[in-house]
């Protein structure tokens, strides 16, 4: 194992390693915050993940360390991220309002302009928000003739959600 473990980090290793076999458990991929590096033959390093599993026989524990090379996914979490932040950026970019909705009916994308004109005094995030939530609370700023009316036009818009693509300019018509 110490010939997978870079140089600069195997200091530290013997002390993970040492807290671990204090106390061994089962660590899945993924389980750690940690940024992982693993030596090539080369002696390149790579990002990896590991897995760990401690094995009891005849009162020794030994530790069956599974280790994944992650380098293809890591350069797809970061083109996942730079994609992101150029669609938060052409959103954000936008003059009129821009709301995205998942599958559920819940606000997943929008920009600022969307934003001030449902909850024009701030406050925390409408990422998660249903569209239902959302327009009950722009619907007081709406005037109808009665509350049947406003009542009638709530239910046309949400009735329509899952039907046909719908934008922002259908809740202020």
């Amino acid at each position: 194992l110490d010939l997978l473990i870079p140089e600069r980090f195997r200091c530290a290793h013997d002390g993970h390693a040492g807290r671990y076999l204090a106390v061994p458990r089962t660590r899945k991929m993924g389980a750690t915050s940690l940024e992982l590096v693993g030596r090539r033959k080369n002696g390149s390093e790579v990002p990896i993940d590991v897995a760990l599993t401690p094995l009891r026989e005849g009162g020794r524990t030994m530790v069956s360390a599974t280790i994944a090379d992650v380098t293809a996914r890591k350069q797809l979490e970061a083109a996942a991220r730079l994609t992101a932040d150029r669609l938060k950026n052409a959103v954000e970019s936008m003059d009129d309002a821009f709301a995205l909705f998942d599958a559920a009916d819940r606000l997943i994308l929008c920009n600022a302009v969307y934003e001030s004109l449902v909850r024009p005094t701030g406050g925390p995030s409408l990422v998660g928000t249903s569209y239902l939530e959302i327009l009950e609370v722009f619907l007081p700023s709406i005037l109808f003739s009665d509350d049947e009316a406003r009542d009638r036009f709530r239910d046309e818009r949400v009735a329509r959600r899952g039907s046909e693509p719908t934008s922002f300019y259908d809740v202020r018509s």
